[in-house]
């Protein structure tokens, strides 16, 4: 089997200009970024895709704000399918084959947790949700990830990626921080290593979740799900709507 996945293993540089990524095939993931004064290479390596994760892996969905602009808390805005947001991501996981799922709540709390008492997730909730911000949100649902797992931060109203854009991003090099991008912005959800993980869980010195992103390399693994989008008000709903044609 190792002589197979050599074989089938490829890497390779290529100088690249501001049109390249939308002509990037799926299975090819960035590693790094070189610039000179002449060019700036993009350096990939082609790896075969895969729907079952086996490494140790959670998710933590941020699900605490009160959703002003929606009317509601985001976890309990409905596609034109009828799922939640919330239910819309637990579905996208699972589809990746991931199964351990944690859920941080904050306003009407109750609300979330008995709108969703089908799902096989753990909840836990930021009481301080409106004096705080996402990253308090984020470490509050670490505590609840077993050890020595890698995480996926996902904020609830980031509906836009796909299962097998999730799974190149799980399988992607093992680095400090990781994140989806589309046409080289990033988005969510942003992967978290387990050393990383600790470091968050205990007396961190960040003030911000993009602070400590930016305290370490950050790989970019660019894909084509739409993971630019919050949908953290209804024109932003519509218009995701319109371009996905309905979820």
């Amino acid at each position: 089997m190792l002589a197979l996945w050599r074989a089938f293993f490829v890497s390779f540089v290529i100088p690249v200009g501001p049109s390249f990524h939308s002509l990037l095939p799926r299975n090819h993931i960035q590693l790094a970024v070189k610039t000179s004064a002449t060019r700036t290479c993009l350096f990939y390596e082609k790896r075969p895709y895969k729907t079952k994760i086996k490494m140790k892996i959670s998710i933590v969905i941020c699900a605490a704000g009160a959703g002003t602009r929606m009317g509601c808390p985001k976890a309990l805005c409905r596609l034109p399918s009828e799922r939640t947001f919330l239910e819309h991501i637990v579905q996208t996981a699972h589809r990746a084959s991931i199964s351990s799922i944690v859920v941080v709540t904050g306003a009407q709390a109750e609300n979330v947790r008995q709108a969703h008492r089908h799902l096989d997730v753990t909840w836990c909730e930021n009481k301080d949700w409106q004096s705080t911000y996402m990253l308090e949100s984020l470490v509050c649902g670490l505590h609840h990830v077993p050890a020595h797992h890698m995480v996926l931060h996902w904020p609830v109203d980031c509906i836009g990626i796909t299962a097998e854009d999730l799974c190149y991003l799980i399988q992607s090099p093992i680095s400090p921080f990781a994140a989806p991008t589309n046409n080289g912005q990033p988005g969510h959800p942003l992967r978290i290593s387990s050393p990383k993980v600790e470091i968050l869980k205990s007396q961190h010195p960040f003030s911000s979740l993009k602070e400590f992103v930016a305290s370490d390399i950050c790989t970019k693994i660019e894909v084509k799900s739409d993971v630019l989008l919050n949908c953290n008000d209804r024109e932003a709903l519509q218009n995701f709507m319109l371009r996905m044609g309905g979820l």
